[in-house]
């Protein structure tokens, strides 16, 4: 588990000093993101001021464990759109959503939605009272979890 605790925006510096009896490849993954970070290079992470306790974790594949994003992308369109200001989750086939919830960049969780509103064909979330930042939207389904990026403006 790592913990840093930040009162200003800073990047973060990480990279692997040695490894021993180690074939594989060691990689820096974001919970949040999902972004994985080979420590092999010289990583740089923008992180907002607070505190980040057990959201990075060391890995050794560049792939997440579990369902194929893939799969569930050809599943569901999900999409910000600029206009009415939310996030659209479309359903392409049956596909069963059983919750979404929404982060911001610290990893807090803003919104979690479950209930009758998810048998729609289409899900919005509403993003009119939140800041400009990057957002991650988590779409828990009968097939899997997907997470995607946002950055709202």
């Amino acid at each position: 588990s790592t913990r840093k605790e930040s009162s200003a925006a800073s990047d973060v510096y990480k990279r692997q000093d040695e490894k021993q009896h180690i074939d594989k490849t060691v990689y820096l993954t974001d919970k949040v993101s999902g972004v994985k970070y080979n420590l092999s290079d010289i990583v740089s992470i923008n992180l907002e001021p607070g505190t980040y306790s057990d959201r990075f974790y060391v890995s050794f594949g560049s792939e997440t464990l579990g369902v194929d994003d893939q799969v569930l992308k050809q599943h569901l369109a999900v999409y910000y759109d600029n206009v009415s200001k939310k996030i659209n989750i479309t359903k392409q086939s049956s596909i069963g959503i059983t919750k979404v919830e929404m982060y911001n960049s610290l990893g807090q969780l803003l919104t979690s939605t479950s209930g009758k509103i998810l048998e729609k064909r289409t899900i919005q979330l509403n993003t009119n009272n939140l800041n400009t930042a990057v957002y991650i939207v988590k779409i828990f389904t009968d097939q899997g979890v997907i997470s995607k990026k946002f950055v709202l403006y």
